[in-house]
């Protein structure tokens, strides 16, 4: 046993779902994380009894099972303790985890998270299912939490599993409340900075026009700033209706560029509290922003890249963050990430302020995941607040 780790196995859980016998079992994983006492992630797995395993016996039981834990309190208080949890055992298809996806957070009244300024082009499969970004299959994807820039964020986060990759594409979670103490362990003078200076880093969107390419970053593609875009809109127009949703959504600081290039310039505050477990949080998606030069770095590339997106990440107030405190930060992420190796059927939950995701490369076409949102209502949300003072 892993030390701290809990002798539950979550057995208790076991029962009739849908009228089905159910067996719910922890699994056990040498690559499981302590995080305040509780093992993260959370794996548990669903059996089915063999007499009982067909495609319809499998849709009742994933939609019965998480429906009921969620009408118990017991889906979100595993997914606030753990930060992720991981079901497996029960593999259906696309359709089934969509109407799945919504029985469940109908039950805990929360609504799906429409998803706009994203980086990398997406492609909508149900009202509440999208693909992932594959646009870049071949190189890694480092941690990141979902618009933790922007001013709209979801709180849950859901991936599913359709077809896993028999090489790479594993699934790579780190904990937010632990890459926070361990920053502040090995680099307090930067967590100070942090704190009083804040972060800045850019972010740049080509304009490409036509039809929809999965590998072709736009702002003007639906799910980044394009979702009231028509296609008699002249260049300003689709402007104006960009920067609209920008402020809406994402924030002020904003411009364009000679080629029509769309760039806008985020200043962040990423200590924060968590809602619900009050614990402190580095929130940020840095090490995806620092990944791509990172890599070059450490590999011999000859790009001429300037760390992060072209201007760097830095101070908000303009000071430099120093090369070898950029790296260490990436090395620490890296130092206390969990690997997930998917199996089909598999579905991640993630509490989105608590947990980065990323991903290993993969063989282009093996590897098929998709993603489904969901957040409080905006008369109820809780935002994660400022962290005043390091603790």
């Amino acid at each position: 046993m892993v030390q701290g780790e809990t002798s539950e196995d979550y057995s208790h859980l076991s029962g009739r779902y849908g009228g089905i016998p159910v067996s719910v079992k922890k699994e056990r994983s040498e690559n499981v994380r302590i995080v305040h006492g509780r093992e993260f992630p959370l794996v548990l797995k669903l059996e089915i009894d063999e007499q009982e395993v067909t495609p319809s016996t499998k849709r009742t039981v994933l939609k019965s099972f998480l429906s009921e834990i969620a009408t118990q309190g017991i889906f979100l208080n595993l997914l606030r303790n753990h930060g992720a949890v991981i079901f497996r055992g029960v593999d259906v298809k696309i359709d089934d985890y969509s109407d799945t996806m919504r029985s469940l957070f109908q039950q805990i009244n929360y609504i799906p998270f429409e998803q706009i300024g994203l980086g990398n082009p997406r492609k909508a499969m149900t009202d509440v299912v999208m693909t992932v970004n594959a646009s870049t299959y071949e190189r890694r994807l480092y941690g990141h939490q979902e618009f933790s820039r922007y001013k709209r964020s979801p709180a849950v986060l859901s991936f599913f599993c359709q077809k896993s990759s028999k090489e790479g594409g594993e699934s790579t979670l780190f904990h937010a409340s632990e890459y926070y103490e361990l920053i502040k362990k090995v680099l307090p003078e930067f967590l100070e900075e942090t704190l009083s200076r804040g972060l800045y880093v850019s972010q740049c969107w080509p304009l490409k026009i036509g039809p929809f390419d999965p590998k072709a970053p736009s702002w003007s593609t639906k799910h980044s700033f394009g979702k009231y875009i028509e296609e008699s809109d002249s260049v300003e127009e689709m402007k104006r209706k960009a920067v609209a949703l920008c402020l809406e959504r994402a924030c002020d600081d904003y411009e364009f560029l000679p080629d029509n290039s769309f760039k806008i310039h985020h200043h962040i505050k990423p200590l924060r509290i968590h809602p619900y477990t009050k614990d402190p949080f580095f929130y940020s998606s840095f090490p995806v922003f620092y990944g791509k030069y990172y890599d070059a770095r450490r590999l011999g590339d000859n790009y001429q890249l300037n760390p992060v997106n072209g201007h760097g990440a830095r101070f908000d107030d303009g000071k430099d963050i120093p090369q070898e405190v950029l790296d260490k930060l990436m090395e620490l992420s890296l130092e206390i990430e969990y690997f997930h190796k998917f199996s089909d059927g598999d579905i991640i939950f993630l509490d989105n302020y608590q947990i980065y995701h990323g991903r290993l490369p993969f063989v282009e076409g093996e590897r098929e995941v998709f993603s489904s949102m969901w957040d409080e209502p905006p008369e109820v949300k809780k935002y994660p607040e400022l962290l005043n003072t390091l603790v």
